[in-house]
């Protein structure tokens, strides 16, 4: 490509001048104000990112606006592929919301909606948050995806032993007596 302002440089210069002049230099009011919005995005990313749980903003068609990195991390996909897809779609693998989804449950109560459900190998809790606009109006949600996987093989370590416990104590042939320490009673068998 030839260079066009040897050629003509008066009116490559020109152009250039005339195109600078037409641009407003920001006020010193603008700079400010357009710093404290970049630095207040900065830090609620920052704030956003630091929540150990998996986090999005969805529209009220479900679709992710916005997420953290542990919604990333959980999904083991870049928020590239995150942003614009719906929960359903990327956590359940199902074209439309499953029965249950605190997504829909929210849209009807307009309150906090949980649920705890398996996905794959591991358990999820997901709560739905709504958010509101100014008129009051329902604009999307707040969705949280907590993995309690180590809580939910906690109890069923818990729920096994108790189990195997009153095995133990209702087929036990010899008497068995259990003292309750806060209570001062006992359990005979």
């Amino acid at each position: 490509m030839k260079d066009m302002t040897k050629k003509y440089p008066a009116k490559a210069s020109g152009s250039l001048q005339k195109h600078s002049k037409q641009r407003k230099k920001p006020t010193t009011k603008q700079k400010q104000t357009d710093n404290i919005v970049h630095i207040s995005s900065d830090t609620w990313q920052v704030t956003f990112d630091a929540i150990k749980d998996a986090l999005c903003l969805i529209d009220t068609n479900g679709k992710i606006l916005q997420c953290n990195k542990a919604m990333s991390k959980l999904l083991n996909k870049p928020m590239t592929e995150i942003i614009g897809r719906t929960c359903w779609e990327l956590v359940h693998g199902t074209p439309k919301p499953f029965e249950g989804c605190p997504v829909v449950q929210m849209k009807k109560s307009l309150k906090r909606e949980t649920l705890k459900l398996p996905v794959k190998d591991r358990w999820l809790e997901i709560t739905a948050d709504p958010v509101f606009d100014e008129s009051g109006n329902l604009s999307g949600a707040v969705h949280i995806l907590t993995d309690i996987t180590k809580s939910k093989k906690i109890e069923e370590t818990l729920r096994e032993s108790e189990q195997r416990f009153k095995d133990i104590f209702d087929k036990a042939t010899d008497g068995i007596l259990i003292a309750d320490k806060e209570t001062k009673k006992f359990i005979m068998r």
